[in-house]
């Protein structure tokens, strides 16, 4: 109701028609605010989600960087021949145990040997395999001169090929 005039209406009417009028206005100060809460609100969640994108973009951005890094990595001489000696390690472990170098068999055997040093960054993508000495293990302490009166003993297979030029027969 825009203007209320009286002559129109009953005294009663016209109360009734003020008092619904006080309540329109209040109502629409309430939605005015409530709409006003809403729209700050949702403002703060755009800023919240592009936030979000931002942090995702260079998150993205990251992971390109290191993956072309490992890929360089992977292309190193120096990684492919010692990806090269960790697989004939390996296979020269399964071997000198009686085991086929099928995956499964090697990981139980190196998980019977008590080794947990991971060198999946040795294989190819897909590839899995988990190697080494254990932590505890300093490799200072794994090499053993043998006594004067001891016989030095022929490289087995599970030597490294470097561990093989080096001893004497």
């Amino acid at each position: 109701m825009t203007v209320l005039q009286r002559s129109h209406l009953s005294e009663n009417q016209f109360v009734l028609a003020f008092i619904l009028m006080q309540d329109q206005n209040c109502m629409c100060e309430e939605l005015s605010a409530t709409s006003k809460r809403y729209g700050a609100e949702v403002d703060e969640y755009k800023k919240k989600v592009d936030d979000f994108s931002s942090s995702i973009e260079r998150l993205e951005a990251e992971v390109e960087r290191q993956t072309n890094e490992l890929e360089e990595l992977r292309k190193n001489p120096k990684v492919e021949s010692l990806r090269a000696d960790v697989h004939r390690f390996v296979n020269n472990l399964a071997a000198s145990h009686g085991k086929q170098a099928g995956e499964t068999e090697l990981l139980e055997l190196i998980k019977d040997e008590h080794t947990d040093f991971n060198f999946d960054f040795l294989y190819e993508e897909g590839e899995t395999a988990s190697l080494a000495l254990p932590p505890e293990i300093d490799d200072s302490e794994a090499i053993v001169e043998p006594a004067a009166s001891e016989a030095v003993m022929e490289p087995t297979l599970g030597a490294l090929p470097s561990q093989a030029a080096d001893s004497t027969v």
